[in-house]
């Protein structure tokens, strides 16, 4: 297997033998891009409670400790 960046937007990935659900892996949300500076931030904590994400999306997470199973959504 060999990957390479080729610019900014663009990511090669060469494999052995044949991988079909390569995309659908490569797509799901652990491999998206995080924003660099937020992340550093938070380093030691990144993800592990509301106040410590980054969102994008059209909610934002309240009122979760990392570990609880309640948390609230609220418009982004």
């Amino acid at each position: 297997m060999g990957i390479k960046a080729i610019d900014d937007k663009t990511l090669e990935v060469k494999y052995e033998n044949p991988y079909p659900y390569a995309k659908d892996i490569l797509s799901m949300s652990a491999f998206y891009p995080i924003n660099e500076k937020f992340y550093n931030d938070h380093k030691d904590n990144f993800g592990m409670n509301a106040d410590n994400a980054l969102y994008n999306g059209p909610y934002v997470l309240k009122d979760w400790d990392g570990t609880g199973l309640t948390w609230k959504l609220e418009k982004n």
